[in-house]
């Protein structure tokens, strides 16, 4: 993916002189750093055409580059044999009474099991992985989009998730958008 910001100071001035400057900032996501050099190259070669036709230069800056996460398949044995030593979590008779009101609440039927499987369910690492890997394009190495991958290269990581709630859904109703953040986010 990729994102832009256009940044320009021309409408600070009360005057209608154009700006001095103009900047274009980028941030760019790929799962190789091939791909990346071909999006920063087709970048380049704009910024220069757009230089050249306007009578102006330009520059480019990098604040931050980004590489590809490392899989460490033994940190994630041993985060998975930590979990296995305490277990999922366990939802109370007072989580799932809160369940059923906002299950009522969002036009549902309150359930007398409101939770989904798989919130008390371990999920060893690989089946976890392919699970994940079902909904990503086959070149797509990592998932989301936060700094994992990044501390990959410095520390040994083992990426894991802990089951928030999630409500159960009976004869496809789906549940509105607020439900997932009455119920933590």
């Amino acid at each position: 993916s990729i994102s832009e910001a256009i940044l320009t100071a021309g409408q600070a001035t009360a005057d209608t002189l154009p700006a001095g400057l103009a900047e274009i900032q980028y941030m760019i996501r790929v799962p190789t750093i091939a791909m990346a050099e071909q999006v920063t190259d087709v970048l380049d070669r704009n910024a220069a055409a757009a230089a050249a036709i306007s009578g102006c230069r330009y520059e480019r800056h990098w604040v931050s580059k980004s590489r590809p996460g490392l899989a460490n398949h033994a940190m994630a044995g041993l985060a998975y044999e930590a979990l296995s030593t305490v277990g999922p979590p366990r939802w109370d008779e007072k989580a799932k009474k809160i369940a059923r009101e906002i299950q009522v609440n969002a036009g549902g039927t309150a359930a007398e099991h409101p939770f989904i499987d798989e919130l008390e369910r371990l999920i060893m690492p690989q089946e976890a992985e392919a699970i994940l890997r079902r909904d990503l394009p086959p070149s797509q190495v990592n998932s989301t989009s936060d700094d994992y991958t990044d501390m990959s290269w410095h520390a040994p990581t083992a990426r894991f998730y802990v089951a928030r709630p999630a409500l159960r859904s009976a004869n496809g109703h789906a549940w509105p958008g607020w439900v997932m953040n009455a119920l933590g986010g």
